[in-house]
């Protein structure tokens, strides 16, 4: 399995609007690409000096899904999400490997 990584730094001026963004149209449009096989959204418990962030990871089968995600629907959220929220906000990306899972 391989799991997409998105991290977004962000004013606090913007969190509330930005988290219903993302859990009303962000994220509902990412997982109706199909290419996904579920995602977790979590707000990162910010230290002394960082700032206040989010990820979001997606989870796929593999490269195939996350390249076609990343060429045809990417662009176009990324221009969806500046047009809301440019100057605000930083955000990367990171390709995970998931090696093994299991629950306790």
């Amino acid at each position: 399995m391989i799991i997409y990584s998105i991290t977004t730094a962000m004013e606090a001026s913007i969190e509330e609007k930005w988290v219903k963004f993302m859990q009303e149209t962000q994220i509902p449009s990412i997982m109706n690409t199909g290419l996904f096989l579920d995602f977790r959204f979590v707000r990162i418990i910010p230290s002394q000096g960082v700032d206040l962030s989010y990820n979001l990871q997606l989870r796929c089968k593999g490269y195939s899904e996350l390249n076609r995600f990343r060429s045809e629907n990417e662009p176009k959220m990324e221009r969806l999400i500046k047009q809301n929220f440019e100057g605000k906000y930083a955000t990367f990306q990171s390709v995970l490997d998931q090696v093994s899972e299991g629950e306790v």
